[in-house]
């Protein structure tokens, strides 16, 4: 597969991580789904080598690229919520300030945005031409419990309503990873999914790639799509695509890519055993120290 990716880590798929660990992310602009597995019509690849977060290599046109962070906690540190390290992409959403999804879930999402001109017809990902892009990612570890690792694509520069996400998961308390696509659209407050799948690694897997692809220019489709990678970067079998196709460009013309770590928050109620816990610790304490300074 021409979409390669760097080598990752060895797979230890019973661990789990809060960092997600991407390896590459490649735009492809023009073209079919042949050509870019071919590695033909390549908009950008970032390997995520430079060792700045915020910046990767230049556009056909010479500019560079830039992302920025969305949803960084009041205070935090950006060069730690999002930092390269061994030519790797490490996206932190411990950092992240908690938000709240399109049906009132709440999470901690930290994104990093690849800026891209939204404005001018014909430029960025627009809907007059065919692209897809592809994140790249370590299977080292998994997500944690209620966490999710993966990209968007995004119109919140517009109405908010095409917010299409492709991502693997680890199910809250302790349940089975999967691969999910689904879209957001948050003026309806409404989650449609398009596709579930089981996360089922094949001998030899030490990555995945989910590509989300707009196959054909014109059109407001957008395809899910992922498979299972070696220590080469290679494809370990065909690219699978889910059945169902998401809608974009409902009110716009052009869509934009993010990265995206999300980490769940607790629930009140489990929030009031943490504090009733440190309370009780806290008492102790007191008391402990009140008999040593009798």
């Amino acid at each position: 597969m021409a979409m390669a990716v760097m080598a990752v880590a060895g797979l230890a798929s019973s661990a789990q991580a809060d960092v997600m660990r991407a390896t590459e992310l490649q735009l492809f602009r023009d073209g079919t789904v042949a050509s870019w597995l071919n590695g033909e019509n390549l908009y950008l690849r970032d390997d995520f080598s430079n060792g700045n977060a915020f910046q990767g290599p230049n556009f056909p046109s010479g500019n560079p690229s830039n992302y920025s962070l969305i949803d960084l906690a009041a205070g935090a540190d950006p060069n730690l919520a999002a930092r390269e390290e061994g030519n790797a992409l490490m996206l932190d959403s411990s950092y992240a300030t908690p938000s709240t999804g399109a049906t009132g879930g709440v999470g901690k999402s930290l994104r990093l945005r690849l800026s891209t001109n939204v404005i001018d017809s014909g430029s960025g990902l627009d809907q007059s031409r065919s692209f897809a892009v592809a994140l790249s990612l370590s299977l080292s570890a998994l997500p944690q419990p209620g966490s999710t690792w993966g990209l968007r694509l995004s119109d919140n520069f517009s109405n908010n309503n095409d917010v299409l996400e492709l991502s693997v998961y680890t199910s809250a308390n302790g349940g089975p990873s999967g691969i999910s696509f689904r879209k957001q659209d948050f003026p309806n407050q409404s989650i449609t999914v398009y596709g579930n799948t089981a996360l089922t690694l094949p001998n030899g897997a030490e990555g995945i790639v989910l590509v989300l692809s707009h196959n054909e220019a014109g059109s407001d489709q957008i395809f899910g799509n992922y498979g299972y990678l070696d220590d080469q970067g290679n494809l370990i079998s065909a690219l699978q695509t889910f059945d169902t196709s998401g809608t974009a460009f409902r009110g716009e013309t052009h869509t934009r890519v993010e990265l995206r770590a999300v980490q769940a928050v607790p629930e009140p109620s489990t929030w009031a055993l943490w504090f009733a816990g440190a309370g009780l610790m806290l008492a102790r304490r007191r008391l402990s120290a009140a008999a040593r300074s009798r």
